[in-house]
C-alpha cells in the first residue's frame, strides 16, 4: 500500500496536478460567481497561493469589485466547496488585449460571432487514465475523495480538448497552452522558473560544466530536471555560437584562434559529456563537433598533427 502511495503522490507532482490544478480548475469558476455582467469587465488570470488575481477594464470596475470583494470571496469558495481563495486582487490593464489573454487560456474562439467554447468539443479519457483517477481518488482523504476526482477529471478532459484545439505541451509540466501563452517551449509560469534558475545555474555551468543534475539536487532541492535540462542546452547553444563568432573573426592569429577554439569545444564536451577535464580526448572534442556545419574548419584549425596530443 505504501508503494501504491508513493507513486500516486509522484504521478500528481510529475504530471503538474499539484501546482496546476488552482490554474486549470478554479479559473472557471469565476463566471458562476461574478455573473454575465462583470465578466464582460473582469477576467481572473491567476490563482497562486489562495490569492485570485482579476484583470479589469477601468478604475470605475475596479472600485465597484473591491467594494464587492468580501462577497465575491466567499461566493467562490461556497461553489469551489472549500476555502480556495483568502484574497483578490484587481488590476486595471489594457482590457481588450487582456481579455484575448483570457479568452486563448479558455479555449474560446474569439473571431466566431457566437464565442463558442471548446468545452463543447467531444473527448474521453482512456480506461488507463480513469484507473489512475479511480486510484488516486481512493487514497486520498475520504470527505475529499469525490472533489479531487472531479478536479481531476475536470483537468485532463480540458487538456485533452485544448491538445484537440492546436494547443502544445509546455516542455517543463506537460501542460497544454496555446502559442499565445508560451514563450518558445515554456509555458509563461515556467518560463517565470526557468529565467530563475538560469541565474545560478549559468554560472556553475561556466566553473564546473561536467556537474550533473543528481549532484545538483542534493544542493537543491527544488530543482527539476526538465528546467536542469533547458539551462544545460541554452548553455550549449552559447558556447556554439561563441565558437561561430571566433571562427569568424579574421583578427586572430592562427595559433590563438586555436588556443580559444579548443577550450571552447572542451567546455562543450564535458558539459554535453558530463567528464571531467582529466576524462577528456581528442577524440570526444572531434566526436563533438563532427556535425557541425563548420566541422571542416575546426578540423583545419584545431586539429592538425600539431593540435591536441
Amino acid at each position: 500500500m505504501e508503494k501504491i502511495k508513493t507513486a500516486l503522490i509522484d504521478f500528481l507532482h510529475k504530471s503538474g496536478f499539484e501546482g496546476k490544478l488552482d490554474e486549470m480548475n478554479y479559473l472557471d469558476l469565476w463566471p458562476q460567481v461574478a455573473g454575465p455582467q462583470v465578466m464582460k469587465h473582469a477576467s481572473p488570470v491567476s490563482l497562486k497561493e489562495k490569492k485570485l488575481w482579476v484583470e479589469v477594464s477601468d478604475n470605475v470596475w475596479v472600485y465597484h469589485l473591491t467594494m464587492l470583494k468580501p462577497r465575491l470571496i466567499k461566493e467562490f469558495n461556497k461553489v469551489a466547496g472549500f476555502k480556495a481563495i483568502e484574497e483578490i486582487k484587481f488590476m486595471n490593464v489594457d482590457f481588450p488585449s487582456s481579455r484575448r489573454k483570457f479568452e486563448m487560456h479558455k479555449g474560446i474562439n474569439a473571431d466566431e460571432e457566437n464565442n463558442t467554447h471548446i468545452s463543447n468539443m467531444p473527448v474521453v479519457l482512456s480506461i488507463e487514465e480513469k484507473e489512475v483517477l479511480q486510484k488516486i481518488a481512493q487514497n486520498s482523504p475520504s470527505h475529499f475523495k469525490e472533489h479531487l476526482h472531479k478536479l481531476l477529471r475536470g483537468s485532463l478532459l480540458r487538456q485533452k480538448r485544448r491538445r484537440k484545439s492546436g494547443a502544445v505541451d509546455c516542455y517543463t509540466c506537460g501542460f497544454p497552452y496555446y502559442r499565445e501563452e508560451m514563450k518558445g517551449e515554456l509555458c509563461l509560469l515556467c518560463f517565470q522558473k526557468y529565467n530563475y534558475w538560469k541565474k545560478i545555474l549559468r554560472p556553475l555551468f561556466y566553473r564546473t560544466p561536467w556537474v550533473k543534475f543528481e549532484q545538483l539536487k542534493a544542493i537543491y532541492p527544488s530543482l527539476e530536471s526538465s528546467i536542469f535540462d533547458i539551462c544545460q542546452e541554452k548553455a550549449k547553444q552559447q558556447y556554439y555560437k561563441r565558437l561561430k563568432k571566433i571562427l569568424n573573426r579574421g583578427s586572430f592569429r592562427k595559433d590563438l584562434k586555436q588556443k580559444i577554439l579548443i577550450r571552447i569545444i572542451q567546455r562543450f564536451v564535458m558539459l554535453s559529456e558530463k567528464k571531467d577535464p582529466t576524462q577528456l580526448k581528442k577524440q570526444d572534442m572531434i566526436n563533438a563537433v563532427q556535425f557541425f556545419p563548420e566541422f571542416n574548419r575546426i578540423m583545419d584549425i584545431c586539429f592538425s598533427e600539431e593540435a591536441i596530443e
